[in-house]
C-alpha cells in the first residue's frame, strides 16, 4: 500500500516506462537542467542525477521546465522549454522549446534543436504525441493550447502551429497550459490544467478528437482532478500504465502548503476511460487522494521494515528508501551509517531536509531502536529518529541543540509542528528509541540500551501510512558534521489496544 503526496520534490512530471522501469523527469533543477528519477513501482523513486545538465554555450541557460520524453527507435528524445541567458529577468516571454537527445534514459542528454522552433512568443510544457502511424505532433503553451506536426526526425517541424484549446470556461479564468495528449481505440485525448500553476484552484480537465490536429471539444464545465480541503492544485499530468499494463494511472504534482506556490510535490491515482455516447469517451480519476490505497497493479512492493547492523558493503535499497537524497553526503563506513549535515530541515512550511533514510513496516505495533554519536553545538544541529507519513505528518525523536543540548520531540499534523523540549543530560554519544502502539506514540532515551527515560509524554497520531527512519541535519547554520549511526532496530511488538493505525479512537458504549 501507500498514500499520496510522494516523496518526490519536483513539478510538472513526465513519466516513462522502458524495460520495466520507470523514468519520471520534472521541473527539478530549474537553474541547471533536469533530474531523473527511477521507478519499479511508481511509487518509490530514486534519484539518479542530471539526465540533462547545461552548458555554457548552450541556447538554454535559464528556466528549464516540464519536460517531455519519447524513446524513438534506440534514441530518447527530450523536449523542454528554457530561456536564453539574455532574456529579461522576471518575465517568461524568452521562452522557447528545445530537443535533446540521448542513448540511454538516463542520459546524459545533448541538444540536437535549441530552440526547435520560434512561434513569435512564449511557448512552454512541451508534449511529444506519436501516432500509432509513427507521425510525430508537439503540443505547447502560451496561455492557449498549439500543436505542430514534426517531421520523421522528430526535431524539425512541419507547417505552422494550430490552436487547440482556448481558455473560455469560467474556472479556467485566462490560462491554459500543460498539455499531455493520449490515445483511446479512436480517441485522442488532450488533458491540461488551469488556471494558474501556483493557485490552489490549479486543476486538470481534459478535451477530445478525432484526429491529434483537432479540432478539439471540452466535454465539461469543470475539471476531473482538483483541490480538496486536503490538496492544494493537483496538476499538470501525465498519463502511464502499472507495471502490468492493466492499469493506468496518473502522475501529477500538488503544493506542499495549503496556500499553493512552491515547492510541489508528486502524487499518482488511478485513471479509467469508459464509454460515453454523447462524446464517444469519458475520463475518470480516483483523486486527489491522500488516504491509503493499493499499489499499481503488478508492482512489487517494498520489503517490510528490518533491523540493520550498517555492517554491509551496500546499503540494503531493497528496504531503505532515501529521500531528497544527496548521494555524495552520506556512505556506510566501519560498520556505521555516517550522514554529513547540511542546511535543511522539515517544520512547518520548511521541508528541504536531505537524506531521510526510511524503511516500510508492517501494520501493527512495534519499536525503532538506534544509536548515535553526534556532538550538536550549534543552533538546531540534530539527529532524530521518525515515524514518517509525509512532511506534514510525523512524529520525531532527536538530539538537537536548542539553546544547549536538548531532547527534542516532535509531531506535526497537518503541517502545524508541536514539541517538547528536554534538557539532554546523558551527552552526545546516546541511544534513542520511539514505540508505537496502536495511535499512541512514545520516546524515551538511553545511555546504554538497557535503562530508559521518557521523554516528554506519549502522543496520539492517526496516520494513513507509515515509514520508520533516521536522519541528522544543521538547519541554523548549514554546519557540515558527521553523524555516525552504529545500527538501525526494529522490532515488532504484541498488540494491546489503542486502535489500528488509520483508525480514530471510538468510545465504547
Amino acid at each position: 500500500t501507500f498514500a499520496n503526496p510522494l516523496e518526490v520534490r519536483a513539478a510538472d512530471p513526465e513519466v516513462l516506462f522502458d524495460g520495466g522501469v520507470y523514468y519520471m523527469y520534472a521541473t527539478s533543477e530549474a537553474g541547471r537542467g533536469f533530474v531523473v528519477w527511477t521507478s519499479r513501482d511508481l511509487v518509490t523513486w530514486r534519484p539518479r542525477g542530471l539526465a540533462f545538465a547545461k552548458t555554457a554555450g548552450g541556447w538554454g541557460q535559464r528556466d528549464f521546465w516540464a519536460p517531455s520524453i519519447v524513446k524513438a527507435g534506440g534514441r530518447y528524445l527530450l523536449y523542454y522549454n528554457a530561456q536564453p541567458g539574455d532574456a529579461p529577468q522576471g518575465s517568461a516571454r524568452g521562452h522557447r522549446i528545445c530537443v535533446a537527445e540521448a542513448d540511454n534514459p538516463l542520459g546524459p542528454f545533448r541538444d540536437v534543436a535549441a530552440p526547435l522552433f520560434d512561434p513569435g512568443s512564449m511557448a512552454i510544457d512541451a508534449d511529444i504525441f506519436v501516432d500509432e502511424d509513427g507521425k510525430g505532433y508537439l503540443y505547447y503553451a502560451n496561455g492557449s493550447i498549439w500543436v505542430v506536426p514534426l517531421d520523421a526526425s522528430l526535431t524539425k517541424v512541419v507547417g505552422e502551429p494550430v490552436l487547440c484549446l482556448e481558455p473560455k470556461q469560467v474556472w479556467e479564468q485566462k490560462w491554459n497550459e500543460a498539455p499531455h495528449v493520449i490515445r483511446h481505440d479512436k480517441k485522442y485525448i488532450l488533458f491540461y490544467s488551469a488556471p494558474g500553476y501556483d493557485m490552489p484552484e490549479y486543476s486538470v480537465a481534459y478535451a477530445v478528437a478525432d484526429s491529434p490536429m483537432g479540432p478539439w471539444l471540452k466535454p465539461h464545465a469543470s475539471p476531473i482532478l482538483s483541490r480538496t480541503p486536503l490538496v492544494s492544485g493537483p496538476g499538470h499530468n501525465a498519463i502511464t500504465t502499472s507495471p502490468d499494463g492493466r492499469e493506468l494511472w496518473m502522475v501529477y504534482h500538488t503544493h506542499q502548503q495549503l496556500s499553493g506556490g512552491d515547492p510541489r510535490q508528486i502524487a499518482i491515482d488511478r485513471v479509467r476511460i469508459v464509454d460515453d455516447p454523447s462524446f464517444g469517451v469519458r475520463v475518470e480519476v480516483d483523486g486527489p487522494t491522500t488516504l491509503l490505497q493499493t499499489l499499481p497493479s503488478g508492482a512489487v512492493g517494498p520489503y517490510g521494515a528490518k533491523s540493520d547492523e550498517f555492517d554491509g558493503q551496500t546499503l540494503d535499497r531493497a528496504r531503505w528508501s532515501i529521500v531528497n537524497e544527496r548521494a555524495g553526503a552520506w556512505r556506510l563506513e566501519s560498520g556505521r551509517l555516517v550522514v554529513t549535515t547540511h542546511n535543511g530541515d522539515v517544520w512547518g512550511a520548511r521541508y528541504d531536509l536531505k537524506n531521510l533514510f526510511l524503511q516500510t513496516p508492517p501494520a501493527g505495533d512495534f519499536e525503532i531502536v538506534t544509536k548515535i554519536n553526534f556532538r550538536v553545538q550549534q543552533n538546531y544541529d540534530q539527529v532524530f529518529l521518525v515515524i514518517w507519513q509525509d512532511h506534514n505528518n510525523y512524529v520525531r525523536l532527536g538530539n538537537v541543540y536548542a539553546g544547549g543540548r536538548r531532547w527534542q520531540m516532535v509531531r506535526e499534523l497537518g503541517g502545524r509542528p508541536e514539541q517538547t523540549l528536554v534538557p539532554n543530560t546523558i551527552g552526545d554519544d546516546v541511544w534513542m528509541k520511539i514505540t508505537r502502539r496502536g495511535r499512541s506514540y512514545e520516546c524515551a532515551v538511553s545511555v546504554d540500551g538497557k535503562a530508559w527515560w521518557p521523554v516528554g509524554p506519549p502522543m496520539a497520531a492517526d496516520f494513513s501510512e507509515v515509514q520508520v527512519g533516521l536522519g541528522a541535519a544543521s538547519p541554523g547554520g548549514g554546519r557540515k558534521a558527521k553523524a555516525a549511526f552504529e545500527f538501525f532496530r526494529y522490532r515488532p511488538l504484541p498488540a494491546r489496544g489503542g486502535g489500528r493505525l488509520g483508525e480514530p479512537s471510538v468510545p465504547k458504549p
